[in-house]
C-alpha cells in the first residue's frame, strides 16, 4: 500500500500546504493541480481525494506559509560549504524539521518572516552565486516519501516536521543581511538588494547632516565613463554612507541627485551595489560618522578626489575617449541574471500546457515550455480579444537554449493541438519571403509561426548578398505586429487592379534558436529597426538532466476542453457570416488598481527611455520603447489564461507583466551589448574579456595561460598581439611574463575581478 496518501495528510494535519507532483517527478499534475504548485491546498478531503485517485504521486509542499533553504551539493555546487561559510559570518541557525532530498542535498523548514523574502537560485553572497536556493511564497520542494527524478532515491525526513506554527524563526541577522528581499519602487518593480555585510546605522542629527553632506557633494565633479568614473562613484557613496554616516533612504536620496549629473548617469542597481560596498568596516580606516565629529564651522573647499581618481583618468598624452572605450565599458556592466523561474509562470491554461511539457519532453526546459505555451494561448486569442487600447495577444516570442535540449516538444504539443481542432492550416514554420507570409496571412488571417531558424534569418539579413531578400521578409514581420488592430494592404500583384487586404492580421511567432549563434548574429543596425525591440526573448541558465519522453498524444482532456472552448467562442459581430472577416473582439478590461500599477509603470518606462535617449542609446530607446506595450500584451494573455470564460486583468496579471517585460529587458540589453560591436576586431576584444571573465569565474584571481586565450579565440599570432596591446592601453588586461628555463610563461588577467 502506498505510504504517500498517508504522508500528504499527516503534513496537511500539521499545517502545510500539499499538491500532487507526477510520479518520479518535481512537475505538478495537472490533472489536480492545474494551475501548479498555487492549487496546493490544507482542506483533508480534497488532498484525501488526490491521492486515493493517484496513490504514487509526490508530494509538492507550497511554501506559502514556511520558507525553506534549498542546499544543493550536485553539479559543482558545494550548498553545505556555502551554508557553512555565511554562519560563520552570520551566526547559526535553529534546529528545524530537515528533509533529505535523495540526490545528496536537504530542506531546512523555518517560518516565514514578515519581511518580503524574495525567493531566488544561487543566493548571492560575498558577490557570488552559492548552492543555495530560498523557496518562500509561490515556490514548493518536494518532500518525504517523494521519489527523486534522477537518482530514484526516496526523499526522508532527517528531522520530522513539526506543526507550521511550531517552526522555529529565522535569527533577525539571517533575515536582514542573508535574505533577498523585494524592494518595490514607485512603480512597482522588484529589485533585490543583497543586504551582506551591514553594520547597525550611526546615529546623527538628521537635518544637519543632510545639510552638511549635500554641501560636500555639491564640490565633487559628476563621474565621466572612460575617466575613473565607477571608482569615484564608490568614492562618493562612501562619503555619504560611511563619512557621514547617512541611512539607506537618506544616503539613496542624495546618492541618486549626484547621479543625475554622471555622464551617463548610472543604473539604480549600480548605486545600490555601491552603497553596500561603502558600507561594508573593512574597507575603511576611520569610524562611521566621522566627519560629523569634526569641526561644524567648515568652509567645504574644493573636494579633492584626484588620489583616487587620476589613477584610473587619462594621461595627458593619451587619446580622448572614443566610441569604442564606450562599447568596451558597456561589456562590464553588471549581469542582472536569467528571467527567474517564478516568472515563467502563468497561471491556468499556459501553466497546464507547461507542466505537460515539462513532464513528457526528453528535456524538460521551462524556457521552451513557457514560450510555447504563452505562443498557443496567444493564437488561440487571435482576433477575439483586445485590452481597452485596442492592443491584441499577437507576440514574437524567442526561447535561446542550448543544442540538444528538447526544441521541438513544446512545437510538437503546439502542432497535435492545433491539429485536434482542425487548424493544422494556420501554422507555419518557415519564413520564405515577404510576400509569402502575407499570402499566408490572406487565406488565415490568425496564423502560429513556428521557427527554428532565427539566428540564421538574422545573419542573412547582414550578409550583403542576401540582405534585400531577408529585408522584405523583416520589413512584414515589422509592419504585421503593429496592424492587428487595423487593415493592412498587401503588395500590387502586377495583372491585379487592386492589390487586396488583411482585415487584423494576428501572427504569432514561437521562435528558438541556439545562444551563441543568435548573439554572434547581432549587429546594431538590427537592433535597432524595431524586429528586437518587438522580440521576447528569454534564455536558459543551463541544460537539465535528460528524462523518459511521453506522447504528445496523451495530453489531458483538460488542456484540450479548453483550446475548443476559444476555437468555438465567437465574440460580437464575429457571429456572422462575416464574423471571420471582420471580427470584433471582446474587450477585456482592466480592475482599478491594475490601471493605476500600468499608468505608474508606462512613466517608469518613459523616464528609461528618456535616459537612454540622453545618452544616445538608440537600441535601450527602441527596446523601451515597446516595454508598456509588450507588457500590456502579456497582461491580457494572462487573464485569458487564468480565467478563459470570464478574463479580468487584475493586480496580479499586470505586476508579473511589468516585472517580466523589465527582467527580460534588462538581460537582453545587457547581452546584446556584451556581443554587438562596429566591427570585427572590436567583437575579438569583447570575445576576449567573455572569455577571461568565465576563466576567473572558475579559476579566481590566477590569470589565464595566454596561449589556452589564444586558442579559444582561434586568431593568428598578430592580430592576437594586436588585441592584448590594445586590451592594455585600456586597461582591461594586464600581461605578465614569468621567466621559465624555455620560453618565458605569459599569463593575461583581466583587471577588476576583485569589483
Amino acid at each position: 500500500m502506498s505510504r504517500f496518501p498517508e504522508e500528504a495528510l499527516k503534513l496537511v494535519r500539521l499545517g502545510y500546504h500539499v499538491f500532487q507532483c507526477l510520479p518520479r517527478s518535481k512537475f505538478p499534475n495537472t490533472e489536480t493541480a492545474p494551475n501548479g504548485c498555487v492549487s496546493a491546498s490544507g482542506d483533508p478531503e480534497k488532498v484525501r481525494d488526490w491521492w486515493t485517485r493517484f496513490p504514487h504521486c509526490n508530494i509538492g509542499l507550497l511554501c506559502d506559509n514556511v520558507l525553506v533553504i534549498d542546499v544543493d551539493n550536485k553539479d559543482g555546487k558545494d550548498g553545505s560549504g556555502d551554508f557553512a561559510t555565511i554562519m560563520d559570518r552570520v551566526g547559526t541557525v535553529p534546529d528545524s524539521p530537515i528533509s533529505l532530498s535523495g540526490n545528496g542535498g536537504y530542506h531546512l523548514l523555518f517560518q516565514r518572516p514578515d519581511a518580503d523574502i524574495k525567493g531566488t537560485n544561487g543566493l548571492v553572497w560575498d558577490g557570488k552565486k552559492t548552492g543555495i536556493d530560498i523557496q518562500v511564497g509561490n515556490q514548493y520542494i518536494v518532500v518525504p516519501p517523494s521519489i527523486h527524478p534522477d537518482t530514484k532515491e526516496a526523499y526522508r525526513w532527517h528531522v520530522e516536521p513539526c506543526a507550521v506554527t511550531e517552526l522555529p524563526v529565522l535569527p533577525n541577522d539571517w533575515v536582514e543581511y542573508v535574505l533577498p528581499k523585494r524592494l518595490q519602487t514607485s512603480v512597482g518593480i522588484r529589485l533585490q538588494k543583497t543586504l551582506d555585510t551591514r553594520i547597525p546605522e550611526a546615529r546623527s542629527p538628521k537635518s544637519e547632516a543632510l545639510h552638511r553632506c549635500r554641501l560636500y557633494l555639491e564640490k565633487i565633479p559628476p563621474c565621466i565613463a572612460g575617466q575613473g568614473g565607477d571608482t569615484q562613484l564608490y568614492a562618493t557613496a562612501c562619503a555619504i554612507f560611511w563619512d557621514f554616516g547617512l541611512s539607506e533612504d537618506e544616503g539613496m536620496t542624495l546618492l541618486r541627485e549626484y547621479n543625475m549629473r554622471c555622464l551617463p548617469p548610472w543604473p539604480e542597481s549600480r548605486l545600490i551595489y555601491k552603497m553596500n560596498e561603502a558600507l561594508k568596516p573593512d574597507l575603511h580606516d576611520k569610524p562611521r560618522g566621522h566627519k560629523l565629529d569634526e569641526s561644524k564651522i567648515v568652509t567645504f573647499p574644493e573636494v579633492d578626489l584626484s588620489g583616487i581618481t587620476n589613477q584610473f583618468a587619462p594621461r595627458e598624452d593619451e587619446e580622448p575617449e572614443d566610441d569604442d572605450d564606450v562599447l568596451f565599458a558597456e561589456a562590464f556592466q553588471d549581469d542582472p541574471g536569467y528571467v527567474p523561474d517564478e516568472l515563467l509562470r502563468i497561471p491556468g491554461f499556459v501553466s497546464e500546457v507547461m507542466d505537460f511539457s515539462l513532464a513528457n519532453a526528453p528535456v524538460a526546459v521551462p524556457t521552451t515550455a513557457f514560450c510555447g505555451a504563452v505562443a498557443l494561448q496567444s493564437y488561440l486569442c487571435g482576433r477575439k480579444v483586445r485590452e481597452p487600447g485596442d492592443l491584441r495577444t499577437n507576440l514574437y516570442l524567442l526561447a535561446l537554449v542550448g543544442a540538444s535540449s528538447g526544441k521541438d516538444f513544446p512545437r510538437k504539443v503546439n502542432t497535435y493541438i492545433m491539429e485536434q481542432l482542425g487548424e493544422i492550416t494556420a501554422l507555419g514554420d518557415k519564413f520564405v519571403s515577404g510576400e509569402g507570409l502575407q499570402d499566408a496571412l490572406f487565406m488565415s488571417p490568425n496564423m502560429l509561426y513556428q521557427n527554428d531558424e532565427i539566428d540564421e534569418l538574422l545573419y542573412k539579413l547582414n550578409d550583403r548578398n542576401r540582405g534585400a531578400f531577408i529585408e522584405s521578409i523583416m520589413g512584414t514581420l515589422l509592419t504585421l505586429y503593429t496592424s492587428a488592430s487595423t487593415i493592412y494592404p498587401m503588395r500590387r500583384k502586377s495583372g491585379k487592379e487592386h492589390p487586396g487586404v488583411i482585415d487584423q492580421p494576428h501572427l504569432t511567432i514561437f521562435g528558438t534558436a541556439t545562444p551563441q549563434f543568435y548573439y554572434a548574429a547581432l549587429s546594431e543596425r538590427m537592433m535597432s529597426n524595431g524586429f528586437f525591440a518587438r522580440m521576447i526573448i528569454v534564455d536558459t541558465e543551463k541544460r537539465p538532466f535528460s528524462q523518459d519522453a511521453g506522447l504528445v498524444s496523451q495530453i489531458s482532456e483538460r488542456v484540450l476542453e479548453t483550446a475548443r472552448w476559444w476555437r468555438a467562442f465567437q465574440p460580437g459581430d464575429m457571429k456572422g457570416n462575416l464574423g471571420k472577416f471582420h471580427p470584433s473582439p471582446i474587450t477585456i478590461p482592466f480592475d482599478d488598481p491594475s490601471k493605476a500599477f500600468m499608468r505608474d509603470f508606462r512613466r517608469f518606462a518613459d523616464e528609461e527611455y528618456s535616459k537612454a535617449e540622453d545618452r544616445n542609446d538608440t537600441v535601450a530607446m527602441t527596446v523601451w520603447g515597446r516595454a508598456n506595450e509588450n507588457a500590456r500584451k502579456l497582461a491580457l494573455i494572462y487573464a485569458c489564461s487564468e480565467n478563459h470564460q470570464k478574463p479580468e486583468i487584475a493586480l496580479p496579471a499586470t505586476q508579473w507583466a511589468t516585472e517580466f517585460v523589465t527582467c527580460q529587458i534588462r538581460r537582453q540589453l545587457f547581452k546584446a551589448k556584451d556581443h554587438s560591436a562596429k566591427t570585427k576586431f572590436q567583437a575579438l576584444c569583447k570575445e576576449a574579456l567573455r572569455q577571461l571573465r568565465q576563466w576567473h569565474h572558475g579559476h579566481g584571481k590566477r590569470g589565464m595561460p595566454s596561449w589556452i586565450l589564444r586558442r579559444q579565440l582561434g586568431v593568428m599570432p598578430r592580430e592576437y598581439t594586436d588585441l592584448l596591446v590594445e586590451l592594455d592601453a585600456q586597461r582591461y588586461i594586464r600581461v605578465d611574463r614569468i621567466p621559465t628555463k624555455g620560453r618565458p610563461k605569459e599569463t593575461v588577467t583581466l583587471l577588476g575581478i576583485d569589483q
